[in-house]
């Protein structure tokens, strides 16, 4: 292959280097930004039920897609004793509410963490 042809073939490998870096900071961009609003924990309404959390979830971007919602019930010591997890689908600006079922071994008294994602891990 001749120099002239290397340098052909290099240069196209920079354009597309550029090109995926460009494609993918704009998926980046046009990605949720998901933020916790609320979280609301109530205990079962009868021995033995699940714990329900609901969580109130807003998109503060003009990006739509799906956004993972991890939320944790922690003992009065720290420890975690439930995790549940969600995808949701979330439109530009859009704010909305998933409710969590959650049981526990122990009665509690317990504490809510709720974290988000976009996109999904």
């Amino acid at each position: 292959m001749g120099a002239r042809n290397m340098m052909g073939a290099g240069n196209m490998m920079r354009r597309l280097l550029v090109l995926a870096v460009l494609m993918l900071a704009g998926a980046a961009c046009f990605a949720p930004k998901p933020r916790v609003v609320h979280e609301e924990l109530k205990p079962p309404a009868e021995k033995g039920g699940a714990w329900e959390l609901a969580v109130t979830v807003a998109n503060d971007g003009p990006g739509e897609g799906e956004t993972e919602v991890t939320s944790r019930l922690h003992d009065p010591r720290g420890a975690v004793v439930a995790q549940e997890q969600r995808e949701i689908d979330l439109r530009p600006h859009e704010t909305v509410t998933v409710t969590l079922e959650m049981r526990p071994s122990a009665p509690g008294p317990y504490r809510s963490t709720t974290d988000v994602q976009s996109p999904p891990m």
